[in-house]
């Protein structure tokens, strides 16, 4: 963490559900499976990635099955921060 913060990340945070969609045989529906199937406990920080390979086509499925659901999705500097 030392190292992590010395380079300019000074909050390190763990996931409670990974996307795995850094590998490209990752596919859409895996992903959006690993997000929403079970429903998150409250609280739940799911991993993803900007790079991932399919993770802009799952996005819009798992952020209208959670809120379909009564969840809200924040972002960890809001967490931090708030």
């Amino acid at each position: 963490r030392d190292q992590a913060a010395t380079a300019g990340f000074p909050v390190t945070v763990m996931w409670t559900r990974d996307t795995i969609d850094w590998d490209p045989a990752t596919t859409t529906a895996q992903i959006v499976a690993r997000v929403t199937s079970p429903l998150p406990p409250s609280g739940a920080i799911t991993l993803a990635h900007l790079g991932g390979f399919k993770t802009g086509e799952a996005l819009p499925q798992i952020v209208s099955t959670l809120r379909a659901n009564g969840y809200t999705m924040t972002t960890v500097s809001d967490l931090r921060d708030g």
